[in-house]
C-alpha cells in the first residue's frame, strides 16, 4: 500500500466529461471524480432545473436526488470524501501512485483535495505536475521487489500454461519486465498515466522483451476494453484503486477457466495495531482488512486460494529509499512543498507502525 499510493483515489463518473490527455495510472486504474456544480448529472444545476421545470415532480426520489448533488459537490475531486469523511464504500485508498497520476493538469476543475497532512483545501494547480513528476522518477511505484514478483508466481500450479498476461496498475514496469522474462507470455500492460508506459517501453526495449509487451492506457475497471480470456491477471499493489472486493469481482470474467489471479493487498498484520496506524488508515483506507478476511472475501468471490504471503519489510525500505531520492532532487527543482511533507508523512507512519500492517499477496485461481 503505501500511502503514498494512498492519497488520492480518483475514479470517472458518468456525470463528468474530461476530454483531457493523459490520464494517468494511477496507479492503473481510476479517473477524474468531480461532480462539480455545471458537469452533468452530478451536478446541483441539472437537479434545480428538472424540479423548477415540473414542481410537481418534488416527489420523494427528486426531493433525494438534491443533497446527493449537494454532497457531491463539495467532495474531494480525489478521494471523494467530504472533509475525510469517507463517502463511498471503496475510498480512499492508501497510496498515492496510482490515483495520482490519474489526474490531468487540465481541464481545470472545481475540485477539492483531501490530503492527509493538510486536511481539506482547493487543490492547486501545480500540485498534481509535481506529484506526476515525483512518482515517474521512482524506481517503483509501491514497495516491492523482483524476489517477491518470483515468489508470487512460485505461487501458480506447476506446468499452468501461461500464453497471456494482463497486468493491471503495472506503472513504469517494474512486475511486467519480470514476468516477460520468467513466462515468455505476451503481456497488455494496463495504465492511466502515458508516461508511466512510455518509460516501460524504453525498458522492455533494452531488455529484449518489447516484442512480448503490448502497453494499453485504460482504466483498471473499464472491463470492455480489458478483453478477456487470459492465463493470468497481475495486480501488485494496484486492486485498492477500485477496492478489494470490488476488483476480484470485475476481474474474474477477465480469466479463462482455470486461470488465475494474483494480487496483493494492503491489510492489518495485528488484531490490535497502533494507535497512530489505525487513525491513519481509518481515514485513508476504510475498507482495510485482515489477512482471513481478504482470504474469505476471494473465496467469497469464487476463486480456490493457491497462496499468499507477506511482502518482507527490506520491499518497504527500498521502496521508500527510492522515494527519498526523487524527494531530494524535487525539492532541490521546486522548493518544499506541503505535497512532500505529506509523502514524508507516509513513511513515517511505516516507519513507527510497520510491524502492524503490510502488503499480503495472493494467488487466486478460477475453478475450470
Amino acid at each position: 500500500m503505501s500511502m503514498l499510493t494512498r492519497s488520492m483515489d480518483i475514479f470517472w463518473r458518468r456525470s463528468v466529461v474530461v476530454t483531457a490527455v493523459g490520464l494517468a495510472s494511477v496507479v492503473a486504474g481510476g479517473g477524474l471524480r468531480t461532480a462539480a456544480p455545471g458537469w452533468g448529472h452530478g451536478s446541483l444545476d441539472a437537479v434545480d432545473v428538472r424540479a423548477r421545470r415540473d414542481p410537481t415532480r418534488r416527489d420523494s426520489r427528486c426531493r433525494s436526488r438534491a443533497p446527493r448533488a449537494r454532497r457531491r459537490a463539495g467532495r474531494c475531486a480525489l478521494c471523494g470524501g467530504m472533509g475525510g469523511r469517507r463517502i463511498v464504500p471503496w475510498q480512499p485508498r492508501p497510496h498515492r501512485r496510482r490515483s495520482i497520476s490519474g489526474v490531468p493538469p487540465e481541464p481545470r476543475t472545481r475540485m477539492r483535495w483531501c490530503e492527509p497532512a493538510f486536511g481539506s483545501r482547493p487543490m492547486q494547480d501545480d500540485d498534481l505536475p509535481l506529484l506526476f513528476e515525483l512518482f515517474e522518477s521512482t524506481p517503483r511505484q509501491g514497495p516491492g521487489s523482483v524476489a517477491s514478483t518470483h515468489r508470487a508466481l512460485t505461487l501458480l500450479p506447476d506446468g499452468m500454461r501461461i500464453e497471456r498476461v494482463l497486468d493491471l496498475g503495472c506503472g513504469t514496469g517494474a512486475s511486467t519486465l519480470v514476468l516477460a522474462e520468467d513466462t515468455g507470455a505476451q503481456i497488455t500492460a494496463v495504465d492511466i498515466h502515458p508516461p508511466f508506459l512510455e518509460t516501460l517501453r524504453g525498458r522492455a526495449a533494452e531488455r529484449g522483451v518489447a516484442g512480448r509487451i503490448t502497453t494499453l492506457v485504460a482504466d483498471m475497471s473499464d472491463t470492455d476494453v480489458l478483453g478477456d480470456g487470459y492465463d493470468l491477471v497481475w495486480a501488485e499493489g494496484s486492486a485498492y484503486n477500485i477496492g478489494f472486493t470490488n476488483a476480484l469481482r470485475l476481474w474474474r470474467p477477465l480469466l479463462r477457466p482455470g486461470g488465475c489471479l494474483v494480487v496483493s493487498e494492503l491489510v492489518w498484520f495485528t488484531a490490535e495495531p497502533a494507535a497512530r496506524a489505525v487513525e491513519f488508515f481509518t481515514e485513508h483506507y476504510p475498507e482495510m482488512g485482515d489477512e482471513a478476511q481478504r482470504l474469505g472475501d476471494a473465496r467469497e468471490a469464487g476463486y480456490e486460494v493457491l497462496g499468499s504471503f507477506r511482502l518482507p519489510p527490506g520491499d518497504w525500505h527500498a521502496y521508500y529509499d527510492g522515494v527519498d531520492e526523487a524527494l531530494q532532487d524535487a525539492v532541490r527543482r521546486h522548493g518544499e512543498r506541503e505535497i512532500y511533507a505529506a509523502t514524508r508523512l507516509e513513511k513515517e507512519i511505516y516507519a513507527a507502525c510497520g510491524d502492524d500492517y503490510g502488503y499480503v499477496c495472493l494467488a487466486l485461481r478460477v475453478p475450470e
